[in-house]
């Protein structure tokens, strides 16, 4: 049980930087939660187990995007033994996601040019294609001589 202790505090230790605020953040939250439940049920195991579940919750935004981190630490008792053990098991789950939500400058004109496709029955033309809806636009084709 000392060494998942450390185990535990180790993960903690770790994941401390994470609940800094990010540079610029605009908003931040973070949640350390204990739950403990003794009716647990694991695959080919038809006794109760009993576990200890820490919980490490961390979201933030900023000007360009959010951030988002959950640890959660899972503590069982004999009912559930580690592989080739007697102790509980220990089980790690842990979810990141970043998010950013920065303008894409060029997104409109790739949208106009798609639509010059599909304007000039172009819907199944492959991207090549947008090459086609330049010439149509400007009213030129390539390889012809300017006027």
């Amino acid at each position: 049980m000392i060494a998942n202790a450390r185990c535990i505090a180790a993960a903690l230790a770790l994941s401390a930087p994470l609940a800094t605020p990010a540079v610029a953040a605009t908003w931040s939250d973070t949640f350390l939660g204990y739950r403990y439940g003794t009716q647990f049920h694991e695959p080919n195991n038809t006794r109760d187990v009993r576990k200890h579940v820490l919980q490490f919750t961390h979201a933030s935004g900023y000007a360009t995007g959010q951030n988002f981190v959950n640890l959660d630490i899972l503590q069982s008792d004999r009912n559930d033994p580690i592989s080739g053990g007697d102790s509980g098991a220990t089980e790690f789950y842990l979810t990141y996601r970043r998010q950013l939500g920065v303008p894409l400058p060029n997104t409109a004109t790739a949208q106009e040019l798609f639509n010059t496709c599909a304007a000039h029955g172009g819907t199944g033309w492959d991207h090549s294609a947008l090459v086609r809806a330049l010439e149509i636009m400007a009213n030129f084709e390539i390889g012809q001589q300017a006027a």
